[in-house]
């Protein structure tokens, strides 16, 4: 029995290759009470098993490599022995894309709203307030309720006020003519969110599309308000 276990082990011995990584790879670093990493992380209840991944900026000896880390782990040791990493196998989905953000004078920026997804009427002190529940991130299912009347006055483009039907192309939104295709498209895409998943391929892509023709109708409310000026 031990000369067979002798014999696989010198077989495995043969064929196994030392693990080796090269300046500039990224690699996870695996979580272990010698390394630190677990007690640098925030309290958790499920501590996970590898964090990164980390670039590797030089290799320290024949098994040892200095990593990379963010300053939120700057006070740990960078130097790791090769058995406490792992590669990391790039992916272009793991790469997240900046959305354009449209900064005004004062170096501040305004969320725009994805889309209107339901709405109710609040009795408050005799009064009744209508309010209207705003998706403004369809990834992660970003939600809030808003006073109607305070969010027309910031997106009037986002409300109807009164629909002139003679030429059968346009309509009045928000007080100028835009296409009629862009005012129902709008009121399409809201009831999506109703009847399929928020975190779903297709909502994702429809609100997408939504949030260009917001983007759109938002510049041409401009357009027509800077023309009256």
């Amino acid at each position: 029995m031990k000369t067979a276990q002798s014999r696989q082990k010198s077989y495995a011995d043969k064929r196994r290759k030392p693990l080796e990584f090269a300046e500039g790879e990224h690699v996870f670093l695996k979580v272990t009470p010698t390394s630190g990493v677990g007690r640098a992380l925030k309290a958790r209840k499920l501590t996970p098993r590898f964090v990164g991944p980390y670039q590797i900026i030089q290799r320290v000896g024949p098994v040892a490599y200095r990593l990379a880390f963010p300053p939120s782990l700057s006070n740990l040791h960078d130097v790791f022995h090769v058995s406490q990493l792992r590669k990391y196998v790039p992916d272009p989905s793991h790469v997240v894309e900046l959305d354009d953000v449209r900064v005004k004078e004062n170096l501040t920026f305004e969320k725009l709203s994805v889309a209107m997804v339901d709405h109710k009427l609040k009795e408050l002190r005799g009064k009744s307030i209508a309010l209207v529940k705003v998706l403004w991130d369809a990834a992660t299912g970003e939600a809030t309720w808003e006073v109607e009347q305070q969010y027309r006055e910031r997106y009037p483009f986002l409300f109807p006020s009164k629909s002139v039907f003679g030429d059968e192309k346009s309509c009045c939104w928000g007080g100028c003519e835009t296409p009629f295709l862009f005012f129902l498209f709008h009121k399409l895409t809201s009831l999506f969110p109703h009847f399929l998943p928020l975190n779903s391929l297709l909502t994702l892509l429809i609100l997408s599309l939504n949030l260009v023709f917001l983007s759109l109708l938002d510049q041409i409310h401009s357009l027509v308000v800077v023309g009256e000026g």
